[in-house]
């Protein structure tokens, strides 16, 4: 199947036309490379215009979109305001640990604990700024690393104990740098990418060997090795991190956001009518505005957020707070999930 005008609606009608023109009786003969010169000049002044009118429409686009953004944030107005008041009291949270870090001097092991509590809040407003632009699936990809991430964050919280842990994690990422350069390596011709620098792939391999020497043979195997000694086990699944921190209730909605990150049919689903069999095309590139596809992502991500909070606030709250520093949380979190009504 071939479609016309995929760009230009009238190319096809127009270079007939001036096709014809050129190869008529009575046309003025051309040279090979006199043709080629004014196919090239038709073609520059066709892409000229287009260019100018796609980039025009830019205004129209940021139009469309805010007016989107607008009837959903009024259309759903009580749910975003506690969603955000869940995100803006963490980030409260977030800030004043980050204060006391610039003038206390803390452990690593601690300090990168508000680290990993800053970067689930900035995954949660993610997924906040692309709900109120319409995009409930696109949300879902996001809170599918959210739940990894709050997995991990929550194993180090708990396990802050184990003080080689931390540094394990650390070391850990080197299994993936060595991945990335050694790809970079195979694939920078077909990229017109410079190769990698040889002692960038030598000072890995040195650190890869120490890290062996320091941690065991099977330190680099695996995604998870690095916290084989939580488990007294080898091979460790995400599962198994799952289990350990408390949150595999979640795993049927990880499944369920995992079928929207990966191309199978279930990520179009959003896009098929059960009564007539079909998908509808135009819904693919269109803002979702319907209420009840909003609800699940903003309560999943809060609800992996206050997993987080229980525990977070439990290191850092002084004697006394942590139960009204919870109990904030919870309110806000209570009014969020009355504010869907029957919808929920």
């Amino acid at each position: 199947m071939k479609i016309k005008g995929l760009i230009f609606p009238k190319l096809h009608e127009e270079f007939t036309i001036f096709s014809a023109a050129h190869h008529s009786t009575g046309a003025k003969k051309m040279t090979e490379e006199e043709y080629n010169l004014q196919i090239e000049g038709y073609y520059e002044n066709i892409l000229h215009d287009s260019l100018e009118k796609m980039t025009n429409l830019y205004e129209r686009s940021i139009g469309i979109q805010l007016n989107n953004q607008r009837m959903i944030s009024e259309e759903m107005r009580d749910s975003f305001q506690y969603f955000f008041a869940y995100l803006n009291t963490a980030n409260e949270v977030f800030e004043n640990a980050r204060k006391y870090l610039m003038t206390n001097p803390t452990v690593d092991s601690i300090k990168y604990l508000i680290v990993h509590y800053g970067m689930a809040l900035r995954l949660a407003s993610q997924i906040g700024d692309l709900l109120l632009n319409g995009y409930p699936d696109g949300a879902l990809r996001i809170w599918r690393s959210m739940y990894e991430y709050t997995a991990i964050t929550l194993l180090l919280i708990k396990e802050r104990d184990n003080k080689n842990l931390h540094q394990k994690f650390i070391d850990h990422y080197y299994r993936n740098k060595k991945r990335k350069i050694e790809s970079l390596q195979k694939n920078h011709r077909a990229l017109n990418f410079p190769p990698p620098d040889d002692g960038i792939m030598s000072q890995i391999n040195i650190r890869m060997v120490d890290y062996l020497n320091k941690y065991g043979e099977d330190f680099l195997k695996e995604d998870y090795s690095w916290c084989e000694d939580v488990f007294d086990k080898r091979k460790i699944r995400f599962r198994d991190i799952e289990e350990r921190v408390g949150i595999e209730r979640f795993r049927p909605y990880y499944i369920w956001a995992c079928g929207y990150t990966h191309p199978g049919f279930e990520s179009l689903l959003d896009f098929y009518d059960k009564e007539r069999h079909m998908l509808v095309l135009n819904k693919i590139n269109s803002q979702e505005l319907r209420r009840k596809s909003f609800i699940d992502p903003l309560q999943l991500t809060i609800s992996l957020l206050h997993e987080v909070n229980i525990e977070f606030l439990s290191v850092f709250s002084p004697e006394g707070e942590y139960e009204v520093n919870l109990l904030m949380f919870r309110e806000i979190f209570t009014n969020l999930i009355a504010s869907f009504g029957e919808d929920e």
